[in-house]
């Protein structure tokens, strides 16, 4: 049986600053979910001759230059990956309706966004897009397989219900083992990608949008 995922050194440092209730909870990716990056990232590929060489969740051994073919090394990919957050980041557009969506459902919930970032420099530029979007919601920066971030926010919420929204396989497969009772929902807004995601064990709802997406929570929450 695997090993449960421990919350990052970064999480539990923010953590401390965030006031947790027993309310229900919705823990939010950003990226893909509430944020559109995919379509950034071809974007920027475009504009430096890389691309993507199928269309699957990873990019080290998957991002290649595409007048060559070439596969991109793990430096180059790291370093691609770097320039994306640090140019892009603070301009990323919403996903249609995951603002509305979530703004319905605050007022009966809990709402925290936790997000994976290279270290904590596009942190802030991240709070102030988010907020400038209109989900302004508590942002937690985590590193790594989100399971453990996931288990230590849904603490203390007894019966109230706990869903966890990512995009990510890896994450919502750590958060399946280490928080098993929490909800688990499958969201990716590019709509190529979705349809070539995985189907993964315990995850109780899929989709790419958020209008649908909207609806399963408020039957969650008893809110339909």
């Amino acid at each position: 049986m695997p090993e449960p995922d421990r919350p990052s050194p970064q999480f539990m440092k923010e953590i401390e600053g965030l006031e947790l209730t027993s309310r229900p909870l919705i823990i939010c990716d950003a990226d893909e979910v509430l944020l559109h990056f995919i379509r950034h990232m071809h974007a920027l590929g475009q504009e430096q001759g890389i691309a993507l060489r199928e269309p699957i969740y990873r990019l080290h051994n998957n991002l290649v230059e595409t007048k060559t073919g070439r596969l991109l090394s793990k430096t180059e990919c790291d370093r691609f990956i770097s320039q994306f957050f640090e140019t892009v980041v603070h301009r990323q557009d919403a996903v249609d309706h995951a603002a509305l969506q979530l703004a319905a459902l605050r007022e009966h919930v809990d709402i925290i966004i936790l997000t994976n970032l290279p270290g904590t420099a596009n942190r802030e530029a991240r709070i102030k897009l988010l907020a400038e979007l209109g989900m302004d919601y508590p942002l937690i920066t985590n590193s790594g397989p989100k399971g453990g971030a996931v288990a230590e926010l849904g603490k203390g919420r007894g019966s109230n219900p706990v869903v966890f929204i990512d995009d990510s396989p890896q994450n919502l497969i750590s958060a399946r083992t280490t928080a098993p009772r929490v909800q688990l929902v499958h969201f990716v807004a590019d709509p190529v990608f979705f349809e070539g995601a995985p189907q993964i064990d315990g995850v109780a709802f899929r989709s790419c949008c958020w209008i649908e997406t909207g609806a399963y929570l408020k039957e969650v929450f008893g809110l339909a």
